[in-house]
C-alpha cells in the first residue's frame, strides 16, 4: 500500500525508502478502491485479497484512518460478501509495534459484516532482526495476545 513504517527492521529491503505524504497515502487508498471495483473477485480471485504495508495499522491520522476504513468497506462489498468461497479472506501482515486500536477497528468492521473467519492477520515476530529494544518486542507480544483474546483467534506469528 505504501512504504511508510513505524520500524526500521534490519532485514527490510526498503531501508532507503521515502515515506509517502498524507496526500500520497490518500491517493493510493483511493486508487486501490477504484481498482478493486474493476475486478471480478468472485470468479477470478475467490480466495480474497491481501493488503500489505510498509505498515498499515500504526496510522493515527483521522482522515487516513477514515479513508482506510472506507477501503475496508469496499473490500467487504466487492470481495468478501459476494464470494461463495468459505475460505475467502482479507489478509494482512503487521509488525505489531503500535497501539492496536486501529487494527481492531479494521477487524471489527470485517467481523461485524462477514464474521471473524473473514480475516487472516499475521504478526511478524522476528526476534533477531525486528526489534531495536525490549520494549518493542514486548509491545508486539502484548498486541498478539490482545488480538488472540479479542477474537478468540489462532494468531499467525
Amino acid at each position: 500500500l505504501w512504504p511508510n513504517c513505524c520500524n526500521n527492521c534490519d532485514f527490510c529491503l526498503r531501508l532507503n525508502r521515502t515515506a509517502y505524504t498524507k496526500e500520497q497515502q490518500l491517493f493510493w487508498i483511493d486508487r486501490i478502491k477504484k481498482n478493486i471495483k474493476t475486478i471480478d473477485w468472485k470468479n477470478d480471485f475467490p480466495y480474497g485479497i491481501s493488503i500489505l504495508g510498509g505498515e498499515i495499522y500504526y496510522i493515527t491520522d483521522n482522515e487516513l484512518q477514515t479513508a482506510f476504513l472506507d477501503l475496508i468497506d469496499t473490500i467487504i462489498e466487492h470481495v468478501l460478501l459476494p464470494s461463495d468461497n468459505p475460505d475467502c479472506k482479507y489478509s494482512s501482515v503487521t509488525n505489531g509495534i503500535y497501539n492496536p486500536d486501529f487494527l481492531f477497528k479494521v477487524c471489527d468492521k470485517i467481523k461485524d459484516a462477514c464474521g471473524k473467519d473473514a480475516f487472516d492477520i499475521n504478526f511478524s515476530y522476528d526476534l533477531k532482526h525486528r526489534y531495536k529494544n525490549e520494549h518493542d518486542r514486548l509491545l508486539t507480544l502484548e498486541n498478539i495476545n490482545k488480538f488472540h483474546e479479542r477474537y478468540d483467534y489462532q494468531v499467525g506469528v
